[in-house]
């Protein structure tokens, strides 16, 4: 696991799609796709590091007169320009003949190992977030984006593709503590299914409650200080925490052992009850897609008591952060 710097850059897709298919005879009219980042302060794109060259974005076509996919590649930037390529070869693709077209971009481009699918043409499937790095062996996903654009015209030239985060992300922080080993941090209540119509930018049939489990293993004040980072960035569905029914609250299950003591102490939470951090009488009720929560946890050992203060971070207005990556 090694550091690395992570820069969100701000901006849409453009896809400048022009008209034969690669299959077809190209002609001296046929201009091949080609594609550019258009920088925008109300859009966003990940950056591996800040290098252009990193970023790996797929891109799947579909003619809207056949239903075929037309288009099934990914770009990359290869310094002087993004083109479509393959490991042994660059790809070019054409128009289709007579014909629109519907498309769709996301990244990270390979999401074979993680608990996201791409079911149709507009809807992409979560099956099962958040986990854990041991869980998705070498493919971390602290990030997701995607978009769409239907009905793309080759008279009108450019096609401009939004790139949105359709999930919300959680980080877990100490605030302070007493002298213990801090072991372990669940999300109970948690539904950490459903599916996202890329089109729309709806969530529908989210369900699956479930127990997240993010392991510590540090010992206070150590192995760790007041404002470390305990776990994430963690991809998690947006959704109600349900702060005020018991029944269905999501809540946060701390486990602790105090020094000299020979049990662990267990203190529950409901996170729908966390407090913003800068206006302690507003409760935070839900995750929204797009923003980032930032749970600082205090804990006092005598009397067995976990407060929370919550910040939340809208990822478009972000700048550099640093995040854990294989």
């Amino acid at each position: 696991m090694m550091k690395r710097t992570v820069i969100y850059i701000m901006g849409a897709l453009l896809v400048l799609c022009v008209s034969c298919r690669k299959q077809e005879a190209v002609s001296a009219a046929c201009d091949e796709i080609s594609v550019l980042p258009v920088l925008e302060e109300t859009k966003a794109t990940l950056i591996p590091a800040g290098n252009l060259t990193e970023c790996r974005i797929h891109i799947d076509g579909y003619n809207n007169t056949s239903g075929e996919k037309h288009i099934d590649g990914n770009i990359l930037y290869n310094n002087t320009k993004w083109i479509f390529y393959t490991d042994i070869e660059d790809v070019h693709y054409y128009w289709p003949q007579n014909s629109n077209l519907d498309v769709l971009a996301y990244s990270p481009a390979k999401i074979e190992k993680t608990c996201i699918e791409v079911k149709s043409k507009k809807i992409i499937e979560c099956t099962g977030l958040p986990l854990t790095d041991a869980l998705q062996e070498d493919n971390l996903l602290d990030e997701f984006i995607c978009g769409y654009k239907e009905d793309c015209k080759k008279a009108d030239g450019a096609i401009s593709i939004t790139l949105k985060r359709p999930f919300a992300i959680v980080n877990f922080y100490l605030d302070e503590a007493v002298r213990s080993t801090l072991k372990k941090i669940e999300i109970t209540g948690m539904n950490n299914k459903g599916k996202y119509d890329v089109s729309t930018g709806a969530w529908t049939e989210i369900s699956n409650k479930s127990t997240f489990c993010c392991n510590v293993n540090k010992v206070y004040p150590t192995q760790i200080n007041n404002n470390s980072h305990l776990g994430g960035p963690f991809l998690v569905i947006p959704q109600d925490l349900h702060g005020n029914d018991e029944t269905n609250a999501v809540k946060l299950v701390f486990t602790y052992r105090s020094t000299g003591n020979s049990s662990d102490t267990v203190t529950e939470t409901t996170l729908g009850q966390s407090a913003l951090e800068n206006d302690p009488s507003e409760k935070i009720g839900s995750w929204e897609p797009g923003k980032r929560y930032d749970y600082y946890i205090s804990l006092n050992g005598a009397a067995n008591e976990v407060r929370m203060a919550v910040k939340i971070t809208e990822w478009k207005k972000e700048g550099n952060s640093e995040v854990d990556v294989k």
